[in-house]
């Protein structure tokens, strides 16, 4: 059986364990950080189901909900670089941006205003924002504009109506 002579081979010295984090920490300052581009399509990623979901509730052809979805992010581009999410998360953010797409749609479309007709549209605004997309009610106050007094009111109300007109069907 033959033996290799270890003198002869070369190989890197072993690096210690505290060799080692201190490389990481240093490649990970060094790494090219995100691009906006690149952060954008990742907002993209996360809530371009959800967001489709927003609009197809409120619409019935799916052009219009495609349409509604990509002036949203249309928009939403526009403004990504002074987004500020020490303001509140990403996805609030956009959801307001939304929402003040479909109320523009809303005027622009008698259709819309028929559809909105049977809950008053800033207690639709808070359902489908907190028990349909997932908000958090201070989130989908940040997105409406206003407090979240106001907000949890106004959810309240909708609630209420809500469970009001269900009991009276049955």
């Amino acid at each position: 059986m033959a033996t290799r002579d270890m003198s002869t081979e070369t190989s890197a010295p072993a690096m210690t364990l505290s060799e080692r984090l201190a490389a990481a920490r240093t490649w990970s300052r060094t790494r090219p950080r995100k691009t906006l581009l690149e952060e954008f399509e990742q907002l993209y990623l996360r809530n371009v189901d959800v967001l489709m979901g927003y609009f197809a509730r409120r619409c019935g052809d799916p052009h219009t909900v495609a349409d509604l979805t990509s002036e949203t992010f249309v928009r939403a581009m526009d403004g990504f670089a002074r987004f500020d999410p020490r303001r509140g998360s990403d996805r609030a953010w956009l959801f307001g941006i939304a929402a003040h797409v479909f109320a523009r749609h809303c005027d622009q479309s008698a259709g819309g205003r028929d559809a909105v007709a049977r809950l008053p549209a800033v207690e639709r605004a808070a359902i489908d924002l907190v028990d349909l997309v997932g908000l958090t009610p201070k989130e989908a106050a940040q997105a409406l504009g206003v407090s979240r007094v106001a907000f949890r009111k106004r959810l309240s109300r909708a609630r209420s109506r809500l469970k009001r007109e269900h009991q009276n069907n049955d």
